[in-house]
């Protein structure tokens, strides 16, 4: 196991709806920066009638998305387990598919005031990075000199928070070499301060709630998908006494690696500085349509990121569509049947006459097509309606 490894075994239990505990050894593993990974495995302890009941407790239905790992070592923190799709069973060992894990988050109100680190990992790699000058050591050393010092930073009802680009170092081993590798990532950091009688699993559902926002308006400022798979909580040392010591983490499993889309993005960093991102994001909360503006810069940002022309268009269609919608409200005015065919006439008639003078001949064919099929549908739909 090397440090850019995760793996947590520990002595466990889950609760049937009876109050029965089942023992069992737990083990959570996945790889820090690849947000694909996330195992968890459980070995079913007891004798063979224990084994069985809870073999049968954990794969049978009634199907359930969620269960809690219990820990039973005072050092190791207990894991909730998220959206749970599938499970499978190897004798008397469990494997979860799952797409959330939170460790170590406690309802458990807080006797004192405590600061904490957090830190938000996003994906994709590449964004909000500064201008800068790397210099490279022939030891092996890397130091950046940025050209500006301004921060994007974020006000937000836990605090200020920054939106930056990191670096992460972790030393190999390749063909008996020794290696130093340098790990690009894009992330959000902060202090949290908790009054006492709070706790932080409420306190990261309101975290998880502001990096969700700021992650929809970089999606905007970027024209791609951009997300969070994990953040971390670590109460600060320098305030707190060694046996109050805790640590805490969501991780979430991505479907696949996404990687920055090669294009220009829409809003700069530069334009993110000195409160330029904390303003867009203050309009977007405050705005009275947030859930249709959210919707429309997913379609926006998805339509980036599909490959075939029909897909994009689509979505970028069902942007527009969207927030038109929602801007014009009951005033919305619908053509009748006469109107919108004499329209649809022009249209076609005006994308015939550059079809060939442009070269989108194939492609237009292709829209045509499209379109005939879904006019087909929906003559058919309407069939079945009468």
């Amino acid at each position: 196991m090397n440090e850019t490894e995760r793996r947590i075994q520990f002595l466990s239990h889950v609760d049937n709806s009876e109050g029965k505990p089942f023992p069992l050894v737990s083990t959570i593993e996945y790889k820090r920066h690849d947000p694909t990974t996330l195992a968890i495995d459980v070995l079913l302890l007891g004798d063979d009638e224990e084994r069985t009941a809870a073999l049968r407790y954990l794969i049978l239905p009634p199907f359930y998305d969620s269960t809690w790992l219990t820990s039973d070592e005072p050092r190791i923190a207990s894991v909730e387990v998220l959206g749970i799709h599938r499970v499978y069973h190897r004798e008397f060992r469990v494997s979860f598919g799952a797409s959330e894990i939170r460790i170590g988050l406690t309802d458990k109100p807080s006797e004192h005031d405590t600061t904490w680190f957090v830190k938000a990992e996003l994906t994709p790699s590449g964004i909000l990075q500064a201008v800068g000058i790397k210099r490279f050591s022939f030891t092996g050393d890397i130091n950046f000199e940025p050209l500006e010092s301004s921060k994007v930073e974020i006000s937000t009802a836990l605090g200020t928070l920054e939106a930056s680009e990191r670096y992460a170092h972790h030393e190999a081993e390749e063909y008996a070499n020794k290696v130093t590798h340098s790990v690009q990532r894009a992330s959000i950091t902060g202090l949290l301060k908790i009054p006492a009688g709070e706790n932080l699993a409420g306190v990261n559902e309101s975290m998880i709630r502001e990096v969700t926002d700021i992650c929809t308006v970089l999606s905007f400022c970027y024209r791609q998908p951009v997300s969070f798979y994990e953040i971390e909580y670590i109460i600060d040392p320098n305030t707190t006494e060694q046996e109050q010591m805790h640590t805490a983490t969501v991780r979430r499993r991505r479907a696949s690696q996404e990687g920055k889309i090669d294009q220009d993005e829409l809003i700069h960093r530069n334009n993110l500085v000195n409160g330029g991102l904390d303003e867009l994001l203050r309009r977007y909360k405050s705005s009275p349509h947030t859930e249709e503006i959210t919707r429309t810069i997913r379609f926006l940002a998805a339509s980036y990121k599909i490959a075939t022309l029909e897909s994009s268009y689509f979505l970028a269609y069902s942007a527009l569509d969207l927030i038109t919608s929602a801007i014009s409200g009951e005033g919305v005015y619908l053509l009748n049947t006469a109107k919108w065919r004499k329209i649809q006439k022009l249209l076609r008639a005006y994308i015939d006459s550059i079809a060939d003078a442009e070269g989108l001949t194939p492609i237009v064919t292709q829209l045509k097509e499209t379109s005939r099929i879904a006019q087909d549908l929906r003559r058919q739909e309407s069939y079945r309606s009468l």
